[in-house]
């Protein structure tokens, strides 16, 4: 049984996956319990979803990677629906998606990429400020604005200061999302 390193007593178990001391809020995970992760459904981009099934406004696929038109200042690339809610097996009973994390890989040179997250279609999106943290989608409307938070979409924005600038490329990026 592991001892609390403050009083050194005994700690009592919390349920199955942790141990606690009755004299102060010192906490232990047990190391032999397997645990799910916040955000665990994984979404690996082009490779899962690939460019040519997103829609492009200003930019191409160039090979693997996400590159502006030539003669662009400014270029968005929307996802389609890229949570597996909706398959045939959960017609009746769809997941909410409440939080979502990004690790990307891109090369921004002279410009600017910026990524966005929605859980409700594309109504309302959540910037995803930097790479490999959780962030809350939108959440908290069901039964008066939104019914459910089920479809997941990825906005990828890319701009540079002039038309003659190098175009920043995004060559992956893998996206975890939760399901609730």
């Amino acid at each position: 049984m592991p001892r609390c390193p403050r009083h050194k007593t005994e700690l009592v178990p919390l349920g199955q996956l942790a141990y606690v001391c009755n004299r102060c809020d010192y906490k232990e995970f047990r190391r032999d319990k397997y645990w799910e992760p916040e955000v665990r459904h994984v979404v690996d981009i082009p490779s899962g979803f690939s460019w040519s099934s997103w829609t492009l406004t200003g930019c191409e696929a160039s090979g693997d990677n996400l590159v502006m038109s030539t003669g662009e200042v400014s270029a968005t690339a929307l996802s389609p629906e890229i949570s597996v809610a909706n398959s045939t097996k959960e017609v009746t009973r769809k997941k909410n998606i409440s939080k979502s994390k990004i690790v990307w890989t891109h090369t921004a040179n002279d410009g600017k990429i910026r990524y966005a997250c929605s859980n409700d279609g594309g109504s309302n999106y959540t910037q995803l400020k930097t790479s490999d943290a959780i962030f809350r989608l939108n959440h908290g409307n069901e039964f008066t604005k939104q019914d459910y938070y089920y479809d997941l979409r990825l906005l990828i924005t890319l701009t540079r200061s002039s038309a003659g600038d190098t175009s920043p490329s995004v060559a992956r990026a893998l996206l975890t999302h939760n399901y609730v």
